[in-house]
């Protein structure tokens, strides 16, 4: 074989080895850190309630501008918890004003408050004034009024 052949067969095979390598480093054999399908409430751990449970599950299945899910959860009472916006996920080139970002909050919330109707729960939600200079700005809060007995099929997130 001549010089130039093994030449070209070395470097497909680094250039091959580096893109194996690449999409590995990326995270793309790596198992997600959220696994819905194994998401179980526990009642017996007793900080939220299995309606709460439900309803912020259904929350951040809501889609998201960049699919960055740029929201924390706080649950302030077993009847109520409060949305607040990840600050450390904004895009500064692609968003430079963080519109996509709170619309994101809006999915969120458009998801808890769809579930809600969808099962019966008397959701009160009160919108917070926003303050983006902080890390974490509280952007709505939620207020179950009535709970009902919601249990949840945990691989397709349908309702038994």
């Amino acid at each position: 074989m001549k010089k130039a052949g093994k030449v070209m067969i070395i470097v497909i095979c680094v250039v091959l080895a580096l893109g194996i390598a690449i999409t590995a480093y990326d995270g793309f054999f790596l198992e997600t850190k959220y696994d819905v399908s194994r998401d179980e409430y526990d009642d017996e751990k007793g900080f939220m309630s299995g309606t709460q449970f439900a309803l912020i599950r259904a929350g951040i299945m809501a889609a998201s501008s960049h699919n960055m899910q740029p929201w924390k959860v706080r649950i302030d009472s077993e009847s109520s918890f409060t949305l607040l916006a990840d600050m450390s996920k904004i895009l500064p080139v692609i968003d430079p004003d963080n519109k996509q970002l709170m619309m994101s909050q809006g999915t969120f919330i458009g998801a808890v408050k769809s579930y809600a109707k969808e099962q019966g729960i008397d959701l009160r939600v009160e919108y917070i004034m926003q303050d983006t200079d902080n890390d974490s700005p509280e952007i709505a809060s939620f207020f179950i009024l009535n709970e009902n007995d919601v249990q949840i099929d945990g691989v397709t997130s349908a309702t038994k």
